[in-house]
């Protein structure tokens, strides 16, 4: 697919969120009666308030049945299958072998999560799908090079390594010293954008807006127009960001067209 500039990047993501402002201000109603706004009245077809004189009161049955749910959902128990009935011996110890990968695999996204202060993964993604209607997260498989302080685990996995290949698993762990984990970011549904190809999903931008020390300490980039850094005077003043990316490259893109994080490929 062409690549999209900065520039191009904002207008496309700008006009969609204009596209679907009805959508989010109805999300953004829906929030609001499980933060228990307090209730206003109703308005006539001419815009006249019907309840004037009448006392008004907030329940607070929108949190309750909320939190009930998100409850029963982020708490119920997980099933990972891959189950065939015809399979040979041979091929379900291989599906059992794919299940336990699941399972590791999501314990490993858990934990990563709690370290970020995030909820786990089930939370994550049933709080998503009650509050929103729909979920969104992006999903990363990270390689990089350790540090020093994993030092004790990088020489643990070289010893499994010499087990390993004393029954004939060669190559099975990396041989250089790095490390390999899944990274999953919640994106807000409301604020995440995408595009549909031929083969699937195209394209996707997540928008989201930070004061301008937060920007500075993640990217290095100091907005324009912004204060002096750490004098507190732009944290009520926030700048939108759209993390965009597409099906070969990754590009953090700051309002006014600044590249936070230059086009990046996958891999």
């Amino acid at each position: 697919m062409p690549e999209h500039t900065p520039d191009e990047i904002i207008r496309m993501i700008d006009g969609m969120e204009m596209d679907r402002s009805e959508v989010q201000d109805r999300m953004d109603q829906d929030f609001d009666r499980y933060n228990l706004e307090p209730y206003q009245g109703e308005m006539d077809e001419d815009g006249e308030p019907i309840l004037d004189g009448y006392k008004k009161f907030t329940a607070n049955d929108p949190r309750t049945t909320m939190n009930l749910a998100l409850h029963l959902g982020s708490t119920s128990k997980r099933t990972i299958k891959i189950h065939k009935v015809r399979d040979q011996r041979d091929q379900r110890e291989i599906n059992n072998m794919k299940e336990l990968f699941c399972l590791g695999a999501m314990e490993a996204i858990d934990e990563r999560r709690h370290h970020l202060m995030m909820p786990t993964l089930q939370e994550g993604l049933f709080s998503q799908c009650a509050f929103r209607g729909r979920w969104a997260q992006r999903v990363l498989l990270v390689k990089e090079e350790a540090e020093e302080e994993e030092g004790e685990a990088l020489a643990a996995s070289r010893q499994d390594e010499q087990i390993l290949a004393g029954i004939g698993l060669e190559n099975v762990l990396p041989e250089s010293d790095t490390r390999t984990y899944i990274d999953v970011i919640d994106w807000d549904p409301r604020n995440t954008y995408w595009g549909m190809g031929r083969h699937g999903l195209d394209w996707a931008c997540n928008k989201s807006w930070k004061c301008a020390d937060d920007i500075e300490a993640e990217y290095g980039v100091r907005p324009e127009g912004a204060g002096p850094s750490n004098s507190g005077e732009d944290r009520n003043k926030d700048f939108a960001i759209y993390d965009f990316l597409d099906t070969t490259d990754n590009v953090v893109v700051l309002e006014g067209g600044v590249e936070l994080k230059k086009r990046t490929p996958h891999g």
